[in-house]
């Protein structure tokens, strides 16, 4: 088990593919709870479905650029 000191999440990561993030929360031990119970064991699947370029949105937010497709795009993604 690893603590991600964040929220003390406890998890154990899973076997990853590219572009994803997978992991086991174990939120007994998160409670402090022992045994070997995984009824409270959850895995959480993360995966990448499209890159957001946060440099048009900066841009246009610092009065750089006009309102266009790209900044429509970095916004509603």
């Amino acid at each position: 088990m690893h603590s991600s000191g964040f929220a003390n999440l406890f998890y154990r990561s899973l076997e990853q593919k590219p572009g994803e993030l997978r992991v086991e929360v174990d939120l007994n031990a998160e409670e402090g709870r022992t045994g070997n119970s995984s009824a409270n064991k959850k895995r959480v699947t993360i995966r990448q479905t499209k890159q957001v370029n946060f440099a048009v949105l900066r841009a246009w937010l610092n009065g750089q650029t006009s309102f266009d497709n790209g900044v429509l795009e970095a916004i509603s993604e």
